[in-house]
């Protein structure tokens, strides 16, 4: 089975239970593919087999942290509150994107009535100043644009 190893708090902790149940026998025939520096540095110490993302890779499962989530809905936001340079959310949403079945985990403060305030939008490089006038446009003109490299 080919797990997307999220990142955040949760994500750190269902990474060592995942490690954990690999090193007691559950799992076997496990192979993790992680979002970020981060959780492949916690699943190599969790004793997680890792694997590289591929144009052809299949991913059974992914889980990851979730930054917001409207309620009463499934409208939820990633990549916003990453508090460290070594996430990348292009392979975040690579990764997420890839996979059969995913598993967003929240915490009860992160559910939020409707969804305000920045929310990043990732913009391949080929095209990009079209896509964000397009986006500019959407907000009537309140969009800000940051250029972030990865």
């Amino acid at each position: 089975m080919v797990i997307g190893l999220g990142s955040g708090q949760a994500s750190a902790m269902a990474i060592k239970y995942l490690g954990h149940q690999i090193r007691a026998g559950a799992f076997k025939h496990i192979l993790g593919i992680p979002t970020s520096v981060v959780s492949a540095s916690e699943a190599a110490k969790a004793g997680i087999p890792l694997g590289e993302l591929g144009n052809s890779s299949q991913i059974d499962f992914a889980f990851d942290d979730v930054d917001i989530i409207e309620e009463r809905t499934l409208i939820s936001v990633i990549g916003c509150q990453r508090l460290q340079g070594e996430e990348s959310i292009i392979q975040e949403k690579l990764v997420l994107s890839m996979a059969d079945q995913i598993v967003f985990m929240v915490t009860e403060n992160q559910y939020k009535r409707g969804l305000e305030g920045s929310i990043p939008v990732v913009i391949e490089s080929l095209n990009w100043l079209e896509t964000a006038e397009e986006i500019d446009d959407l907000f009537l003109g309140d969009a800000e644009l940051r250029i972030t490299k990865f």
